[in-house]
């Protein structure tokens, strides 16, 4: 009679609402952690996939590697081309453009300022850095060149194989404000110290002729970015590979 009592007991416990629910719990949760491994399997593949996303091989270096740092006439604002992926096309580079308008030597904050530019620039080991500009850092002329001595410093130290030219500041075709001429005198006197080539563009008014500048009266247009190019693949030097 007690051994049919616990055997009806077991029996019960079995069919206990609440064991069912957790049951049913637990087989819900095994699907959805299935299906979240699976979807993020997936994900991994598109994006390796992906051939827009451009990776170069590090360990098989047959193609020069520009970097470039710089403000919004090097990133491009409402362009369809810009200089730096014109120059690296133009002579077979490959390209890591890490500016960013509204940067300078010191303008932009922490997260544009061109300090916070070297690490997409230095990561494919690049064969030649250019740090372009900025005309951004007209407000505050008397910092730049503390900055650009610490940047050039910082350049040669994470990438010491990498050739390293400055421009100065680039301008509209209006005449250039006392700030960005202070701030242009700053940067070659940085680069000359760091033994810098430093490449003028303010004395040379590249950007001179009012078609080349857009209706903003600041930005270039896209015939201006190809004379940008233009002038940079004048003056900046080829680059050869040891074999």
């Amino acid at each position: 009679m007690l051994a049919m009592s616990k055997k009806r007991t077991h029996i019960a416990a079995k069919g206990d609402p609440k064991t069912v629910a957790f049951w049913a719990f637990m087989a819900v949760a095994l699907v959805l952690v299935v299906g979240m491994c699976w979807g993020a399997q997936g994900r991994t593949t598109a994006v390796a996939d992906d051939t827009r996303i451009k990776v170069p091989d590090l360990t098989a270096h047959v193609t020069p590697r520009l970097s470039v740092i710089g403000d919004s006439y090097s990133a491009g604002s409402d362009n369809d081309q810009v200089w730096p992926q014109l120059v690296a096309d133009q002579r077979g580079w490959w390209l890591a453009n890490a500016a960013k308008g509204g940067a300078g030597f010191v303008a932009g904050g922490p997260e544009k300022v061109f300090a916070a530019q070297v690490e997409h620039a230095v990561w494919t080991q690049p064969d030649i850095i250019i740090v372009a500009g900025s005309r951004n850092d007209q407000y505050e002329p008397y910092k730049v060149r503390g900055a650009a001595d610490t940047l050039f410093a910082d350049l040669k130290a994470k990438a010491p194989q990498a050739q390293i030219v400055a421009i100065g500041p680039m301008w509209d075709n209006s005449a250039p404000s006392a700030g960005v001429v202070e701030a242009d005198a700053a940067v070659r006197s940085a680069a000359e110290a760091a033994g810098i080539q430093f490449i003028e563009v303010l004395a040379e008014d590249w950007l001179g002729d009012p078609l080349l500048i857009q209706a903003d009266g600041v930005h270039p247009t896209d015939i201006g970015q190809q004379v940008i190019a233009e002038r940079v693949n004048a003056t900046v030097p080829t680059v050869t590979l040891p074999r």
